[in-house]
């Protein structure tokens, strides 16, 4: 890949602070918000913040990772959803479309397929999908690869959005109460790691089409404060008190497809975290 550049949008959020981590290898570049909205001329930036000539011989390709996006349900921010989720990665493509690119590799959500009705209708759902279909226009219309990656829940230890994965590690970094608002809901949960694993796949192949990069099987919310409890104050690691159901989600959603990549154990991932946070 020495000679492919490989822009990320999303590039300070939770998954794409981990692909730079884990990727230093790989020419990654990202683009700013402000460049996108603002600026005529396109503008990409290492991953120390340097500014780089997109046109530069070295890059003889380009791959777009597009990670960006915002999750909400209020609909008081439906503006700022339509701005990250659908006008944001057009304006990025307007800017890119005279580069050498051969594929765009999209996160989607499996929100979509939530048995909750009003987590199917949402707005940020409907964004989404709309944005994955005016990507599957665009890459047909130009001969590009395209390559939908759905994904639920995941986590690790730097993760510091609010979501209820960063709020139990915080409940124990803290001495904080059980934050767990239900705790019979169970979710389909991955280690960040895992999907980093999947999206340098994406990378390394000329995969296209759609797939789900999920779990098999939910996890019991409270029964992952309970494990993380228990190691913390009993210094054991019992798998057993992790309560697992089948997927719950609605019919008719692409297949699970792994790409031949094991999954890290809930019972390690969450020590590993864990420890990482408690350090």
């Amino acid at each position: 890949m020495h000679n492919e550049g490989i822009i990320v949008t999303g590039a300070n959020g939770f998954l794409g602070k981990n692909l730079f981590e884990q990727n230093k290898n790989l020419n990654l570049l990202t683009i700013k918000r402000t460049d996108v909205s603002n600026s005529n001329q396109l503008k990409l930036y290492s991953r120390d913040a340097e500014l780089i000539d997109a046109q530069d011989s070295q890059y003889s390709e380009f791959t777009l990772i597009h990670l960006a996006t915002l999750f909400s349900v209020d609909l008081n921010t439906n503006n700022e959803i339509k701005d990250a989720n659908l006008d944001y990665g057009q304006g990025v493509l307007k800017k890119i479309e005279h580069l050498n690119l051969k594929k765009i590799i999209y996160t989607n959500s499996m929100f979509g397929f939530y048995k909750d009705e009003d987590a199917r209708s949402s707005y940020y759902s409907v964004t989404k999908n709309l944005f994955s279909e005016y990507l599957s226009r665009y890459t047909k219309d130009r001969s590009i690869l395209f390559e939908e990656i759905y994904i639920d829940n995941n986590f690790g230890s730097n993760d510091k959005r609010s979501k209820v994965m960063p709020a139990i590690f915080k409940s124990f970094k803290n001495n904080y109460s059980n934050p767990i608002k239900n705790p019979e809901a169970f979710m389909n949960l991955l280690f960040i790691d895992d999907v980093v694993k999947r999206i340098n796949y994406s990378l390394e192949s000329d995969t296209s089409g759609e797939s789900c990069f999920i779990d098999k099987k939910m996890i019991r919310v409270e029964s992952i404060y309970k494990f993380i409890e228990n190691y913390i104050f009993n210094k054991s690691v019992e798998p057993s008190l992790l309560d697992y159901q089948e997927n719950d989600y609605i019919s008719g959603y692409p297949e699970i497809d792994l790409k031949n990549i094991k999954l890290t154990p809930h019972e390690k991932s969450l020590i590993t975290a864990t420890n990482e946070v408690m350090a």
